[in-house]
């Protein structure tokens, strides 16, 4: 008779956490910076230290109207460039550091309920793709990975408060709301519709709403917000301008306006599956696979949904990615990275369903041979990084022996600026309209349009150096 070998659970969480770390660090330095979000909060990381201002956030020398985000994520940010240099490894270790926190509460969720070698599994399928620890989430220096980490965090605490007795979980609940608030405002609220279906289906929704102890940490969580936009009143930044921003403009209107931005995908209905196709890849099917013999299995009647209630983690993961789903699918303005957060349930939901319907050994090793694949090719993905702009390869090194930059007119774009920055930490703007005023120090380089080549070329003097992009 064979024994079974016995894996401590910290065994588990401990491969997994370095596997994740693998490939949150792996060449994280070394691929260009990517425009929009991860360029931006750079640019205004670099104007914060500039400044001092530490709720004021900056963008090409003047106030941000565009980020209007709580700063938590900048300030990580900065502390990394006083640690590790101003470069772009330095810019994306806190997120990369986030993403291993989401990892961790995802492992932890799971043990919740189940054992230590399902949560492995689980979380070995979240590893490898591209959606979870990649762009936009765990290897660019965006706000969903922080958010990801906190929400998921809150959940784990609130669970510990809802089934299993543990009183102050709900103020730990509170305090990683608290920090989702500071990561990305308002979306630190988008776990709240599933963790109330998911009370209410385990039929828990009375005495938690006659819990005292709810009151005290929603006034918790509200503290954040309130002592937030004081402080920014109290230092004459105009709080209620950027509060109606960030809820009005950055909330109501991105899901209720479908003329707010143009939308990354335009597939309506379907965008739940055009989110699976790209972040979930190709475990997509066998996601799909699972539904279906699960629904098959339901209506057959060989499978109850009663008997949810008596899977608490299973019940736990569809309401979080369903309530999702529903939501974003009638919003007007979406993007796949939205759906980031409801990752780990989806795994979680996929796991549950091979570890009851898919038990043979044939279809363990298809698992394990396809598991291998998405790390081999996620491995591939982060192992050839694309070269850096033309325009800096070509200028940085003259960059670098300058006393510092001034930029002319409208600045470059947020992934070149943030990239001149790291070849020059000393930029400074001026506007077209002050060139007549300009005095030229010949130690600056002069950075400018091409469309303002003809009006430079008539006050260049042969002492200043001029670039154009």
């Amino acid at each position: 008779m064979k024994q079974r070998i016995h894996v401590p659970e910290y065994l588990y969480l401990v491969f997994i956490l370095l596997l994740a770390g693998f490939f949150a660090f792996y060449k994280l330095g070394m691929h260009p910076l990517a425009e929009f979000d991860e360029s931006r909060n750079g640019v205004n990381a670099m104007e914060m230290l500039q400044h001092g201002h530490w709720l004021q956030l900056h963008y090409a020398g003047v106030p941000d109207t565009w980020n209007n985000k709580p700063p938590l994520l900048i300030w990580s940010i900065i502390a990394s460039f006083k640690f590790f240099g101003v470069n772009a490894l330095a810019l994306r270790i806190p997120a990369a550091l986030f993403i291993l926190l989401s990892v961790l509460y995802s492992f932890k969720i799971c043990t919740l309920y189940r054992s230590a070698k399902f949560a492995f599994w689980a979380c070995l399928l979240l590893i490898p793709i591209g959606g979870f620890i990649g762009t936009h989430t765990g290897r660019t220096a965006d706000f969903e990975a922080p958010l990801i980490g906190f929400l998921l965090g809150s959940t784990y605490y609130y669970l510990k408060y809802l089934d299993f007795g543990n009183k102050k979980g709900i103020f730990f609940t509170a305090l990683f709301l608290g920090l989702a608030f500071l990561s990305k405002g308002p979306a630190m609220a988008i776990f709240i519709p599933g963790l109330i279906l998911y009370t209410v289906l385990r039929g828990k929704f009375r005495s938690v709403v006659f819990d005292w102890k709810i009151y005290a940490a929603l006034v918790l969580v509200a503290l954040f917000p309130i002592l937030y936009y004081y402080e920014l009143s109290f230092q004459q930044l105009d709080g209620s301008q950027q509060l109606n921003r960030l809820v009005f403009h950055d909330v109501v209107e991105r899901f209720t306006n479908q003329n707010f931005e143009s939308p990354q995908s335009d597939a309506g209905y379907l965008f739940f599956f055009i989110f699976l196709d790209s972040y979930f890849n190709l475990w997509n099917y066998l996601f799909y696979l699972i539904l279906a013999i699960g629904i098959t299995q339901t209506i057959r009647q060989k499978i109850s949904i009663k008997s949810l209630p008596k899977h608490p983690l299973l019940l736990l993961a569809l309401c979080m990615w369903s309530t999702q789903v529903l939501f974003f699918t009638f919003a007007a303005t979406t993007h796949r990275w939205y759906l980031a957060p409801i990752l780990p349930f989806i795994t979680i939901t996929t796991m549950y369903g091979v570890f009851i319907f898919l038990r043979k050994p044939v279809f363990q090793s298809l698992i394990l041979v396809l598991l291998l694949f998405s790390f081999g090719r996620r491995f591939q993905q982060i192992n050839n990084p694309a070269p850096a702009p033309e325009f800096i390869r070509q200028n940085c090194t003259a960059f670098q022996s300058l006393d510092g930059i001034v930029i002319i007119g409208h600045p470059p774009r947020q992934n070149i600026l943030l990239d001149l920055y790291f070849c020059q930490e000393n930029i400074s703007y001026i506007q077209n309209s002050e060139l007549s005023t300009l005095v030229q120090e010949p130690g600056k380089g002069y950075l400018t349009s091409r469309e303002n080549r003809e009006q430079i070329i008539k006050i260049q003097p042969d002492s200043v150096r001029f670039f154009y992009y």
